[in-house]
């Protein structure tokens, strides 16, 4: 048996004027919803800080943007549904601008 080792997420990210975190997922080795504890960490040491006080939403594989919530430390906690397709309609969901 062969010992296949899946790389790591490959993903890109951006943040907005009001902080928040906005990742899109390259479909490249394992997905940023499996390798999302990775993608947080490289996240905070590109940025050279904590991700503490940062609202997350990401793009996965499938197209849909969805929501990841911190601890108070930055770190992952859970995945909450936004379910949109457009991301000007997820940060506006996130902002709860619309429902």
């Amino acid at each position: 048996m062969r010992n296949s080792r899946i790389p790591h997420a490959s993903f890109t990210y951006e943040f907005s004027d009001d902080n928040i975190l906005q990742i899109i997922d390259q479909d490249q080795g394992k997905t940023v919803t499996n390798d999302i504890d990775y993608v947080l960490s490289e996240i905070s040491r590109e940025e050279n800080r904590p991700l503490a006080g940062c609202t997350v939403i990401y793009r996965d594989s499938m197209g849909f943007w969805d929501g990841v919530a911190l601890t108070a430390s930055g770190q992952f906690s859970n995945f909450y549904s936004v379910r949109e397709t457009d991301v000007e309609k997820a940060l506006q969901k996130v902002r709860g601008t619309i429902r």
